[in-house]
């Protein structure tokens, strides 16, 4: 009975002899019935069936080789307001900051960088009052979650301390310290906890809305770093520099 079955089988998946015989087959088919046979058969492979060919192509010379230039970051001046739009955000790698690539719709997003760069121009030297407005959670929250930083939220919540720690955004005018930002107002707020799902769960929370300090800007351009510790996540709406934002 096995071997009748078998005989069975064999004879339903073999390859029909007058349907194949003389053909010849290519690409996809040739790979289907490599180490097949029949009476008759001929096959063939192509592993690239396509290629482009530049006959005239070179490399180009060293000379003519350039790197691409750095992009041009709009100025703000001193008092102003920055928005998202002037922000450059970095993150931190091997010891440097490093300017991120972020769809601008993410940039408020403090998830998505380490500090926040100006470059800024005041008229005139002095201390300047900085006001950050935007929406703050603390560090004993857990961050906004969504489905790819899944794991990484789950090592987050075995490993980091689950402390409410003193936020804070630090300022450095040319990469030398120059002042800190602190919390000035709390306020009750309704939150996401979730982030890019139909239906976010939420929920209120005590967060901070501003933060305020005074800095220490000499006059011409500069470089202003703003560096948020201890702030969980949130969204850096504008900010103030010697002006109400």
């Amino acid at each position: 009975m096995i071997s009748s079955g078998r005989s069975r089988i064999g004879r339903r998946a073999a390859l029909p002899r007058r349907t194949l015989a003389g053909c010849v087959l290519s690409g996809s088919l040739a790979a289907l019935a490599a180490g097949a046979t029949s009476e008759g058969l001929t096959s063939t492979r192509a592993p690239s069936p396509f290629s482009i060919r530049f006959p005239d192509a070179r490399p180009p010379a060293k000379a003519a080789i350039k790197r691409p230039e750095r992009p041009v970051h709009p100025v703000v001046k001193v008092p102003g307001i920055a928005e998202p739009k002037q922000y450059v955000l970095n993150y931190r790698y091997g010891g440097r900051w490093i300017e991120t690539a972020t769809a601008e719709p993410l940039v408020p997003d403090l998830r998505f960088s380490e500090s926040v760069v100006l470059e800024v121009e005041a008229e005139r030297p002095g201390d300047v009052e900085l006001v950050a407005l935007g929406v703050f959670r603390y560090s004993d929250r857990t961050p906004r979650w969504q489905p790819q930083w899944d794991d990484v939220l789950k090592l987050r919540e075995r490993l980091v301390p689950n402390e409410r720690r003193p936020m804070a955004i630090d300022v450095f005018v040319d990469e030398r310290p120059a002042g800190r930002l602190a919390p000035a107002k709390t306020e009750l707020k309704e939150v996401e906890l979730e982030a890019f799902v139909s239906s976010p769960k939420k929920a209120v929370e005590e967060v901070v809305t501003r933060l305020a300090g005074r800095v220490a800007i000499p006059a011409g351009r500069h470089h202003v770093r703003l560096v948020h510790t201890d702030i969980v996540d949130g969204f850096l709406a504008r900010i103030g520099l010697g002006i109400e934002p």
